[in-house]
């Protein structure tokens, strides 16, 4: 439990500040429509903590699509598939882990390219344990759950490049891990 609520707060953290100028934004939003935009993100995955336990490092791509309503700020939408490398548990157990997350949110831009954003959404997770050394040695199980998740990011964004670091928490209750991301834009259209 303290961990959501730890969570809750650093996502309170990273959406009061977008909030506070929601006047500006209006005002803004008549001046100047909404431009669209289609990229993608790699990423590289840490685990931490009850994470790092059960998997080792991850990459991933995730797709992102983000409608500008104003200069400042932009929905976002991403989804895409994390790989694990294999961690082996115990001689007896190598798990292999998985996570494709569909996240929404936002993001806040300042004018000098670092931005800030918050996403939330739907993340399965998978695993795929194996027995390697027993008699059983064809014997695996694989298994998926949907869970809650969040990212919280920031970075910088310059032309079409994207670099940025997050905090990817794939199931609210139990797991984090540190990700580092490069992305490019590769497609805008409407003004």
């Amino acid at each position: 439990m303290g961990k959501t609520i730890r969570a809750v707060v650093l996502l309170a953290v990273f959406l009061i500040p977008l909030g506070a100028s929601s006047a500006s934004w209006a005002k803004q939003r008549s001046e100047r429509p909404a431009t669209h935009s289609i990229g993608a993100d790699f990423l590289f995955v840490v685990p931490v903590g009850d994470y790092a336990d059960i998997t080792n490092v991850g990459f991933g791509l995730l797709g992102r699509y983000e409608l500008r309503l104003i200069p400042e700020f932009a929905l976002t939408g991403r989804v895409g598939f994390v790989g694990h490398v294999a961690k082996k548990v115990t001689n007896n157990l190598k798990l292999r882990t998985w996570e494709l997350p569909v996240l929404v949110g936002g993001r806040y831009y300042s004018k000098i390219g670092i931005w800030a954003g918050a996403e939330l959404g739907l993340v399965v997770m998978g695993f795929r344990a194996s027995f390697p050394n027993t008699q059983f040695s064809s014997l695996s199980r694989t298994d998926t759950d949907a869970k809650f998740g969040i990212m919280l990011s920031g970075g910088y964004r310059w032309r079409d490049l994207d670099f940025g670091v997050a905090l990817f928490v794939p199931d609210i209750d139990d797991y984090l891990g540190i990700t580092f991301t490069v992305g490019y834009t590769f497609a805008k259209f409407g003004k």
